[in-house]
């Protein structure tokens, strides 16, 4: 990372990791590689909560409120972004700390309508599909902690 660069902040985020049965959904942003996936994120807003940030991000970019937490991970997510995505972003910031909150879709699948000025694709996996679409650097090990966290959770 660039010196320039290390000095700036973390942007404080959600994501949520949306489960409906046995599939899980992920999502494409419009600026994304056809192989390039991720699951829904966003950024926190100035005095908002981060449960209020997760709900506003999946109606805006799912079209629906009907999802339901199942509980918020104590593992958080932090990694910086590549020199080039900052420069082209013109950044104020260096990287990401995500809240990951572990949702469920109450919905019928044909209740997503995604917002198409942010997002190119939508889709529905089994969990052992998401090493095939979790391709960033560190995507699928950060997540699958997660998700083991999910499983445990279950067994209990």
């Amino acid at each position: 990372m660039l010196k320039e660069f290390k000095k700036l902040p973390y942007r404080k985020c959600v994501s949520a990791v949306v489960m409906k049965g046995s599939k899980f959904l992920i999502v494409q942003n419009k600026s994304y590689k056809n192989n390039e996936w991720k699951f829904l994120s966003g950024g926190v807003k100035r005095n908002e909560t981060k449960e209020k940030t997760l709900f506003r991000e999946l109606k805006e970019e799912l079209g629906t409120r009907n999802f339901e937490i199942v509980f918020k991970s104590k593992y958080k997510s932090v990694y910086n972004w590549p020199d080039e995505i900052i420069k082209r972003r013109h950044s104020r910031f260096k990287g990401q700390s995500q809240t990951i909150f572990f949702v469920k879709f109450l919905g019928k699948f044909s209740d997503i309508e995604i917002d198409e000025g942010e997002l190119k694709d939508h889709k529905w996996v089994r969990e052992d599909q998401l090493r095939h679409y979790l391709i960033f650097p560190n995507q699928y090990k950060r997540f699958w902690r997660i998700i083991d966290e999910y499983n445990k959770l279950k067994k209990q």
